[in-house]
């Protein structure tokens, strides 16, 4: 504030005074320890994203050490991470850019929920359509956690699953009641004639309880194939092996 005179000023002043005694004056670009090792994300940063000003956040990922700031969590908006609020303004390119250089994509925020479960209760319960976003976060590895654990009972997804089907979203709730739904695959085995599929990737689109078999579309080329699901084991996208780059 330039205008001293400001009822407000004093307070203000004393409030940067007390983070500067304790920071430091060039604490930009420092760490600030609340969480674990987790990096706090300003308010400011958080607001551009949502409103769509990506110039903003990326210049802030820009000025620090960048794995440490695409974790970084918002204290005051309950600890919800970038990625968090890419999902929910449904900006997939940023949250590639994200995991692309190092988000954990099972981050959890204050209640100890993880982004997949968020996006999918977020379906029913804010109706907001996040099967877009559950697909690119199923490829990358992401599970369910609620409370900060990690979800493994079935019956529990399978709990999760009836609640998506009553509310309209069958294909996501196929998706997240198979093994393998939406997860990126490596091929293991394949028939005689298509040897030249194993070890190539793709990623598991639906189920067939009938055959036991995944509908799956080829990384690169697109190609829609059935695949046993012996044939199939899970490769997750990595930062190293991600399978596409976005810049």
């Amino acid at each position: 504030m330039k205008d001293t005179s400001d009822p407000n000023y004093v307070r203000s002043a004393r409030l940067v005074k007390q983070f500067e005694d304790e920071y430091g004056e060039d604490w930009e670009g420092t760490m600030i320890d609340y969480d674990n090792d987790y990096v706090s994300l300003p308010l400011y940063v958080g607001g551009a994203l949502t409103h769509g000003n990506l110039r903003t956040v990326l210049q802030w990922i820009g000025k620090g050490k960048i794995k440490e700031r695409v974790n970084a969590k918002c204290e005051d908006g309950g600890n919800a991470g970038l990625l968090f609020l890419a999902a929910g303004s449904h900006q997939h390119d940023l949250m590639s850019y994200l995991l692309l250089n190092g988000a954990d994509i099972n981050i959890l925020d204050s209640a100890g929920i993880s982004m997949l479960t968020k996006s999918c209760t977020s379906l029913f319960i804010d109706k907001v359509d996040y099967s877009g976003e559950n697909r690119m976060l199923l490829s990358w590895g992401a599970e369910l956690f609620l409370d900060g654990k990690h979800i493994t009972s079935q019956e529990m997804k399978l709990s999760l699953c009836d609640a998506l089907v009553k509310n309209g979203y069958i294909a996501i709730a196929n998706l997240m009641s198979s093994e393998l739904g939406g997860r990126r695959c490596e091929i293991v085995s394949a028939p005689n004639t298509r040897g030249d599929l194993v070890g190539k990737t793709c990623v598991v689109e639906e189920y067939i309880n009938e055959s036991d078999q995944y509908k799956v579309t080829m990384e690169f080329t697109n190609e829609s194939l059935l695949i046993g699901s012996d044939n199939l084991k899970r490769r997750d996208r990595t930062p190293q092996d991600p399978g596409y780059y976005v810049e």
